[in-house]
């Protein structure tokens, strides 16, 4: 039974699977988000996944900001230029980052963090996998 990447919702077909991703989330086609993901923050661009996915650059930017990979067009360029992007906070997002992290619950606990705890989130890539790290929202002065 496929899964929904975005909300986490268990289907019966894969032709479900689509109809539930274009009209829940506007999302025309299935696609394989993680490669998109691993591609993209490994320094392909918008067109470099356009071609190699086919798919429209409207699709491209949805599909990375519903992934949490960025927020504004200016997460985009930092990214294009080899830089990386800054925290986010996990506890506010929805979706797909937080329920990597987060629904099993245990494997935070394992972390060091308590059940309340602000956290933040980035995307990191180490040996050609991508991770997240996850550290203590610093307090602002």
């Amino acid at each position: 039974m496929p899964k929904c990447p975005i909300c986490g919702k268990e289907l019966d077909t894969s032709q479900g699977l689509a109809g539930h991703m274009y009209l829940k989330h506007g999302v025309k086609r299935r696609y394989d988000w993680d490669a998109i993901k691993l591609d993209y923050l490994s320094g392909m661009g918008i067109n470099g996944l356009r071609k190699k996915y086919h798919i429209s650059k409207g699709a491209a930017w949805n599909i990375l900001h519903k992934l949490g990979v960025i927020r504004s067009p200016s997460d985009a360029a930092r990214l294009a230029r080899g830089g990386t992007i800054g925290w986010s906070k996990l506890t506010l997002m929805r979706g797909y980052p937080t329920r990597i992290v987060s629904v099993p619950g245990s494997n935070l606990k394992k972390l060091g963090f308590g059940p309340h705890e602000a956290l933040e989130y980035r995307w990191v890539i180490k040996d050609n996998k991508l991770w997240m790290e996850i550290r203590k929202t610093k307090n602002k002065k």
